[in-house]
């Protein structure tokens, strides 16, 4: 099963590259930071591998969150073959998806790394699109993030459960309406952040939610830098629902709660 799962990522991933349509640059000293709670069934080493193989020059920090399966011991032996390319960073207490990103960052922030992002581990967003998104943040200089949009666009291949497309549209319209973000999807777990001083001074506080760190993320940038023109939202050309989320319905209506609260703070934006 596990095997048959990889061979569909990777399919996914040679489609996905062969659809693009900017062309990729040298991407320089970025590093993705991958989230991971007990992910030592759906670790795809496959996608990685062949990833790692073929952009060197890119690196990924995987942060076990207190697993309580074999999550990080797979992570230590997938990691051991691309020590130059791959590190973890353990956890030993489950402190939350925004903590795991967060402390990931701060380890990337003091190696010197330029760029720096985040992607879920179930890959839901193909690894390809990592090299776009470097491009993308490079491009004008005028913009210093870059998130993923899981929009449904002809010639595009988003899958997306029906109910979950819909809470999540519901989801983005609120954190439009009482953050004035104005981002069409402020969840996807894809994002790639130019190191500044912003930035740093950005992650310096634990985020106050756990499933809206994103959110709360570029909040904190908006306040420092006074406007939102140094986000770029970039529509993805492919994106798949993956079975086994721990985000559950009792998470989801807390998150909405969370992000009236939110709201309040960022009304003054």
């Amino acid at each position: 099963m596990r095997q048959e799962a990889n061979a569909a990522f990777t399919h996914r991933e040679r489609r996905a590259d062969r659809r693009r349509g900017i062309t990729i640059e040298p991407y320089g000293d970025m590093a993705i930071v991958v989230p991971c709670y007990n992910e030592a069934e759906r670790f795809n080493a496959a996608a990685f591998e062949e990833f790692l193989n073929r952009y060197k020059d890119i690196n990924f920090v995987f942060v076990n969150d207190g697993s309580k399966d074999d999550t990080l011991a797979e992570l230590q032996v997938f990691s051991a073959r691309f020590p130059r390319q791959t590190s973890v960073l353990d956890m030993p207490k489950n402190g939350g998806k925004a903590e795991a990103v967060r402390h990931g960052m701060l380890e990337m922030i003091s190696h010197n790394k330029r760029y720096i992002g985040y992607w879920d581990a179930d890959l839901a967003t193909a690894l390809s699109a990592i090299p776009e998104f470097g491009t993308l943040i490079r491009r004008d200089g005028q913009h210093t993030v870059v998130v993923g949009a899981r929009l449904r666009l002809l010639g595009h291949d988003i899958q997306r459960d029906l109910s979950r497309r819909i809470f999540s549209r519901a989801f983005n319209l609120v954190a439009r309406a009482t953050l004035r973000l104005r981002i069409r999807d402020t969840q996807c777990g894809a994002k790639l952040f130019e190191v500044d001083e912003d930035l740093k001074a950005a992650l310096v506080h634990p985020f106050e939610t756990a499933w809206l760190f994103d959110i709360e993320l570029l909040q904190r940038l908006i306040e420092r830098k006074g406007n939102r023109n140094f986000i770029y939202e970039h529509a993805l050309f492919a994106w798949s629902e993956v079975a086994g989320s721990k985000v559950s319905l009792k998470k989801s209506l807390h998150a909405v709660f969370k992000l009236c609260l939110l709201g309040l703070r960022g009304a003054r934006l």
